[in-house]
């Protein structure tokens, strides 16, 4: 294990022994700290938020566990802080748009689900909720009209289909 130029080679036999010893201890506590970090979601994003403050996913993907954990303030002002790193990015607009939606400012979260739809016209879910805070506003047309402006090659065609049957269904506008 050790050759002749090892400078462990000249080491007592206890004073290997010590060293080896301080490094499973270290090596343990780090395994022990980290499995702390493990124990949740929540947890592993703030982790990973720390060692990474711009990267944009974990900070948006904390936030929906903080809407989960119902701390739409703390949300509100974590996703606007997430929107400021890169405020072009769809992700961001709509990870905003939802804490605004949870907030109960709908109109001002149409506009960031009308941003992402902007930005990224494929993904579905940002039709989805401006369509349905349109309804929450009353325009339930607008609503209709939203969901009928999605490109053809949309992700989930069947699953916009399906919400823009349940509006024109609907006489009243969902709450």
């Amino acid at each position: 294990l050790l050759d002749e130029a090892s400078p462990l080679r000249n080491l007592s036999s206890l004073a290997r022994a010590t060293l080896l010893g301080t490094l499973v201890i270290v090596f343990a506590m780090l395994a022990i700290q980290q499995t702390r970090t493990w124990r949740s979601d929540p947890a592993i994003y703030a982790q990973a938020i720390r060692v990474s403050p711009r990267s944009i996913r974990p900070r948006n993907l904390f936030v929906g566990e903080l809407l989960k954990e119902g701390a739409v303030a703390d949300a509100l002002r974590f996703s606007a802080e997430t929107l400021q790193l890169d405020p072009n990015r769809w992700e961001s607009n709509f990870t905003y748009g939802v804490a605004l939606s949870s907030a109960g400012k709908t109109e001002e979260s149409l506009q960031f689900m009308k941003r992402c739809i902007a930005l990224n016209p494929q993904r579905v879910v940002p039709y989805l909720v401006a369509a349905r805070e349109l309804m929450a506003l009353g325009d339930r047309a607008g609503a209709v009209s939203l969901l009928e402006s999605a490109p053809a090659d949309v992700e989930m065609p069947e699953q916009l289909s399906a919400e823009k049957r349940t509006l024109l269904l609907t006489s009243e506008p969902k709450q």
